[in-house]
């Protein structure tokens, strides 16, 4: 798969290898309905090598975007989970309903846009917590040493 950039979103082609990590290579993404219908689920086979087995499952998530103009468009279709991975070839299909139009800006449904196929592997996230101090102004320009 060869990823591009156009707009704020990437699009996604199913002509070469994209390399989602050192341990996994997407193979082939094919939608097996091409040409459909607005309102028919989509319907991909989905092939991958794994280099090594994976310990924790992959996140597979199909994303709609709904205009280029926000991300408060996009519908998430799909999110699962696929796993175990073992070393060498797998495949699986992914099943999602057609977006909601209702939740599209009018002059969006008709035209061009993008449909996003996100894998991901042992997502972290980290939360911190801050404290700031510093010296504290108030109005008229009294200055006050105190933490904050």
């Amino acid at each position: 798969i060869n990823a591009e950039y156009m707009g704020r979103k990437k699009l996604l082609n199913n002509r070469h290898i994209f390399h989602l990590m050192a341990s996994l290579q997407v193979t082939n993404v094919t939608l097996n309905q091409n040409p459909g219908r607005y309102q028919d689920e989509f319907n991909f086979l989905i092939r991958f090598e794994a280099i090594e087995h994976l310990s924790d499952d992959l996140n597979w998530k199909l994303v709609y975007v709904g205009s280029s103009d926000s991300e408060k468009h996009d519908q998430v279709l799909e999110d699962v989970l696929v796993g175990p991975v073992v070393p060498g070839p797998n495949e699986f299909v992914l099943t999602a309903p057609a977006p909601n139009h209702q939740e599209i800006p009018p002059d969006h449904i008709l035209g061009v846009t993008v449909i996003l196929l996100i894998c991901t592997y042992k997502v972290l996230y980290k939360k911190y917590g801050t404290q700031n101090t510093g010296p504290r102004i108030y109005p008229g320009g009294l200055l006050c040493k105190q933490r904050l």
